[in-house]
């Protein structure tokens, strides 16, 4: 958070943790458990991301749908969209003016919409 590109204007995690907290349908425990297993993803997963060369990855068998939030300090907005205009399949960013790294959270109601958007039109 000390660069604030996690979440958008906020220097901390609480717009993620509350909901957790007020929830009747999730617990703390399930708060717990979603940031253990977010981690073992992290842990797991990032030697192999490393060694992915995207540069080489331009065509694919489907969509490619970028989901960014303009203020992401995490992923860079020129990267992704340098790499979009390298994919020679059908690709597509969708802008979230007011989040971080976290669109599905910061702007919940737009990226539901928006993934409802992409499902029904694919069908």
């Amino acid at each position: 958070m000390k660069y604030q590109g996690s979440l958008y204007g906020k220097s901390h995690y609480l717009k993620l943790v509350m909901p957790f907290v007020w929830s009747r349908t999730y617990s703390v425990s399930d708060l717990v458990r979603r940031v253990k297993g977010a981690s073992q993803s992290i842990f797991a997963l990032w030697e192999e991301l490393l060694d992915v060369d995207f540069e080489s990855q331009q065509f694919f068998d489907m969509p490619i749908y970028f989901f960014e939030g303009r203020h992401d300090h995490h992923v860079s907005s020129q990267l992704v969209e340098e790499y979009a205009r390298t994919i020679k399949s059908k690709v597509s960013i969708i802008w979230y003016e007011n989040s971080g790294h976290f669109p599905q959270w910061e702007e919940a109601s737009k990226f539901n919409q928006d993934v409802t958007d992409i499902v029904e039109h694919l069908e």
